[in-house]
C-alpha cells in the first residue's frame, strides 16, 4: 500500500490510496495515518469506487459499515452502481453515485470542510478524477517527501545514541524546506523526544496543529514571551538582558518554573554565554528570581563534519564540558547537556550527553558517508515542446545557444519556486524518461526550458529537478552551496505530497 497524503480544499487533508488493483483495508490505512488523525477535530469522509459485486456482495458491505462506525467516519461516498444496491444500508451519512459525471454534477466544495478525506479503491481512473477536484493545489511542480526514508534516518542516528540519550530533532524552516506540519506530525509519531523550531511563531503553529511533545524555540525574541507562555513553547536564553527580560515578565504573570534551556558559545561565536562570568551572573539571576527552571545548557559545534576541524572541535567539547559543569553546580536539581548536531552524532558519539539534536541528517543528508536515504523528489511535467531550428536561440537574453536543430521542453518551474537562475545554461541537468537533458538558457522566474534532443517525450510526462537520479548534492555542487539551501529554497507554492508505504 502507498498512501499519498496532501492539503485539499476548505482545510482538508487528503489521503489517497491508488496502488492496487483492488481497496485496502481501511484499518489498515487508518493504523498509518494515525499521526494525521490524533487529536484532530477534523471530520472523516471515505470515498470508494470500483468494487466487483461479484465477488463482494452483501457480507463485504456489512464488514465496511462496521469498519467505518468503528473508525468514526461521518460520511461515505460511493461511487458504482454496486453502492446504489448495497451500501444504502449503511448506519453512517452516505451518498450514492452510479458515475464520476452523477458525482460531479452534484459536487459541492462547501460539502468537504475540515475533514479528513480517505480516497481507495485501487488504481481507477475515477477517483484519480475526483482526488483532482479535491487538491488544494494542482500546480503540477511537486517535491514529494518520503515519510518512510525519514524514518530510517532517524533511526540511523538513533543507532548511534544510547537508548537512555533524549533526540531533539530539528523542523525550523518549514522543515528544511520538507513541510511543518506534518513532519512534526510523523516524528511525534516515531517519538522525538522534542522538537526544534527557530522562532515562536513556528512552534505556536505546531501546537495549534496538535503537536504536544516539548517544543524548543531557539531564537526567541522579547515579543514572543507571551506567545511562548501561552503554548508552552521552551525559550533557549543566549544573552544575560534576554534572561532579565524573560524572569521579569514571568515574575508580572506571576509564573514560576517556567522551562528554559540556555545557550553556550564554545566557538561558534554566533549566539551564547562564552564566558565562567556570564554563566555565574546567570544563575545569580535565575537563582534570585525563583520563576526559571534550566533543563539543559547546549552549545552548537562550529566544524564537527570536517577532520579537518577535529582538534577545533575537540577544543569545543572540553569547553562545553567546563563551561555547563560550573553553571550546574550553582543548582540542586538535574539540568541535562546536549551539543551533538548531525555530523557530530555520526564523528562523535560519545560526547551524546543526555541529548543529541539532529537537522539535515534527518532529511537524508551526511557529510560523513553515512548510509541516509534521500527524503525527497522534485518534479514537474513538460508543458509544451518545440523543435528549434540550429540557427535560433533559447530564452532570455539568447543564453540558449544550440549546435543544430533541437527539441527544447519547457517545464513549469522557475526561481520563483526556488529553482535557481545558476541551473540554467546547461550547469544543471534533469531527468526524463530514463536519459538526462541539459538545462538550457536562462532560468526564468516561473519556468525553464531543457533540450531534450534524441529523448523520446510528451507534453505531461514527468520531469525529475532532483531526486534518486540527480542528487540534491549535484544541484547543491553546481550552485556552489550546501543542501541545505537547496531544500530550504522550495518555495511554498510548490506542492508538498507527503508519501507512505504500508504493509
Amino acid at each position: 500500500m502507498r498512501l499519498k497524503i496532501e492539503h485539499a480544499i476548505n482545510n482538508c487533508i487528503l489521503i489517497s490510496d491508488f496502488s492496487g488493483q483492488v481497496a485496502s483495508p481501511i484499518e489498515t490505512i487508518l493504523q498509518n495515518v494515525d499521526f494525521l488523525t490524533d487529536g484532530d477535530t477534523r471530520e472523516k469522509v471515505i470515498i470508494f469506487s470500483g468494487i466487483d459485486m461479484q465477488e463482494t456482495g452483501h457480507d463485504w458491505y456489512e464488514g465496511i459499515n462496521i469498519q467505518l462506525k468503528k473508525a468514526g467516519f461521518s460520511y461515505f461516498i460511493g461511487i458504482g452502481t454496486g453502492f446504489i444496491t448495497y451500501a444504502s444500508t449503511f448506519d453512517i451519512d452516505k451518498y450514492l453515485y452510479n458515475s464520476f459525471e452523477e458525482f460531479f454534477f452534484h459536487f459541492n466544495k462547501k460539502q468537504f470542510t475540515d475533514a479528513t478525506i480517505i480516497i481507495t479503491g485501487g488504481n481507477k481512473p475515477v477517483l484519480k478524477q475526483i482526488a483532482s477536484l479535491l487538491q488544494l493545489n494542482t500546480y503540477q511542480t511537486v517535491f514529494e517527501v518520503g515519510l518512510n526514508a525519514m524514518a530510517d534516518n532517524l533511526n540511523s542516528f538513533r543507532s548511534f545514541l544510547k537508548p537512555t540519550t533524549k533526540i531533539m530533532v530539528m523542523v525550523k524552516a518549514f522543515s528544511y524546506g520538507t513541510g511543518t506540519v506534518e513532519v512534526a506530525k510523523f516524528l511525534q509519531k516515531q517519538q522525538a523526544d522534542y522538537l526544534g523550531v527557530a522562532i515562536a511563531d513556528e512552534g505556536v503553529l505546531l501546537r495549534k496543529e496538535g503537536i504536544f511533545v516539548p517544543i524548543a524555540v531557539m531564537n526567541p525574541e522579547k515579543q514572543s514571551f507571551p506567545k511562548i507562555i501561552d503554548y508552552q513553547l521552551e525559550p533557549c536564553i543566549y544573552t544575560l538582558p534576554l534572561l532579565i527580560e524573560f524572569t521579569r515578565f514571568l515574575a508580572r504573570k506571576g509564573i514560576t518554573d517556567f522551562p528554559v534551556h540556555l545557550k553556550l558559545d564554545t566557538g561558534m561565536n554566533r549566539l551564547g554565554f562564552k564566558s565562567p562570568q556570564q554563566l555565574t551572573e546567570a544563575a545569580d539571576v535565575i537563582k534570585k528570581s525563583g520563576n526559571i527552571k534550566v533543563l539543559s545548557v547546549f552549545s552548537h559545534l562550529a566544524g564537527s563534519d570536517d577532520a579537518v576541524f577535529d582538534t577545533f572541535t575537540l577544543e569545543q567539547f572540553e569547553k562545553f564540558t567546563t563551561l555547563s559543569e560550573l553553571f550546574i553546580s550553582n543548582f540542586s536539581y538535574k539540568i541535562g547537556r546536549h551539543i551533538l548536531n548531525s555530523s557530530g552524532i555520526e564523528r562523535f558519539p560519545e560526547y551524546q550527553f543526555d541529548m543529541a539534536r539532529l537537522g539535515i541528517g534527518l532529511y537524508g543528508v551526511s557529510r560523513t558517508g553515512l548510509n541516509l536515504k534521500s527524503i525527497g523528489t522534485l518534479k514537474t511535467t513538460i508543458s509544451q515542446i518545440k523543435s528549434v531550428p540550429g540557427n535560433e536561440t533559447v530564452g532570455y537574453s539568447r543564453k540558449g545557444i544550440i549546435n543544430g536543430p533541437s527539441n527544447i521542453a519547457t517545464i513549469p518551474i522557475g526561481y520563483g519556486d526556488g529553482y535557481s537562475r545558476i541551473f540554467g545554461n546547461r550547469n544543471a541537468r534533469v531527468y526524463v524518461n530514463g536519459l538526462y537533458a541539459p538545462v538550457i538558457g536562462n532560468v526564468c522566474m516561473d519556468m525553464c526550458m531543457v533540450d531534450i534532443t534524441g529523448i523520446e517525450a510528451e507534453v505531461g510526462d514527468e520531469v525529475e529537478l532532483f531526486g534518486s537520479h540527480v542528487t540534491i548534492f549535484e544541484l547543491a555542487e553546481k550552485a556552489a552551496t550546501i543542501p541545505y539551501e537547496i531544500l530550504t529554497n522550495i518555495a511554498k507554492r510548490v506542492k508538498r505530497v507527503y508519501i507512505l508505504d504500508a504493509g
